[in-house]
């Protein structure tokens, strides 16, 4: 479920079954709930702790929440939420993860972890890196060259896929982007072999094992022409 928030100043009141109203200025805040099928949400669904659509007006003109509250569209107040005490939403930090997809014909690049990476060792995993202070294309770039000495531009970089992956215990979630590269010049080399022991081109059909798991599920949903997967997450 995808969440968000917005506001605008009226000086003129909505039409409805109270006719005009709000005739002096008022700020009007919307929260609106889009569900995993993308439909919004016009009022809060029952069972759901408050999620849905709720409008907060202030201002001048106290008819204006009466007015929306009887069309039966909104609410007149944010309902709070049963995971944040008193209703409040805090932003939820992620950290971003740049991914390669090198294909040749039907095969993809994959590299096998070090048996001492701190990272899914002896595990087969794309090119990838966290995004640092830069965007997650140039970030893609940077891992490329130092990851394979691979040279490559970022508009030859097409995202494909993306991951939200919310992790076992307390760990911060993640944003997987995949990028399919169109174009780079060079051969595969272990620039990195604390991280990575050696580099294999495998048959999308036929991928070893182990994977690490929200790549496979990545490189599934790509075959399939899917844009987005959530792991780890249970709403």
């Amino acid at each position: 479920m995808l969440c968000g928030a917005g506001s605008w100043d009226k000086t003129r009141g909505p039409r409805g079954r109270g006719g005009r109203v709000a005739q002096s200025p008022v700020r009007v805040t919307v929260h609106a709930c889009v569900n995993r099928t993308g439909r919004r949400w016009r009022r809060p669904p029952a069972g759901r702790g408050g999620s849905g659509v709720a409008v907060h007006a202030s201002g001048e003109s106290p008819r204006l929440g009466r007015h929306l509250a009887r069309a039966g569209a909104v609410e007149p107040r944010i309902r709070p939420s049963s995971r944040q005490p008193g209703g409040v939403v805090r932003p939820w930090p992620h950290a971003i993860g740049a991914h390669l997809v090198f294909e040749r014909g039907r095969r993809v690049l994959l590299g096998r972890r070090a048996p001492g990476a701190a990272f899914a060792p002896d595990t087969w995993h794309l090119p990838a890196g966290h995004v640092e202070d830069e965007s997650v294309r140039a970030c893609a770039v940077r891992e490329a060259y130092e990851e394979l000495g691979f040279v490559l531009d970022e508009p030859d970089l097409e995202l494909v896929h993306t991951v939200h992956v919310r992790g076992a215990g307390a760990g911060e979630p993640r944003l997987q982007l995949f990028f399919r590269v169109h174009r780079w010049s060079g051969e595969p080399q272990l620039r990195e072999p604390d991280r990575c022991r050696e580099w294999a081109w495998w048959p999308r059909a036929a991928l070893p094992c182990p994977v690490v798991g929200y790549a496979r599920t990545a490189l599934e949903g790509i075959a399939q022409g899917w844009t987005y997967t959530s792991v780890g997450w249970s709403v």
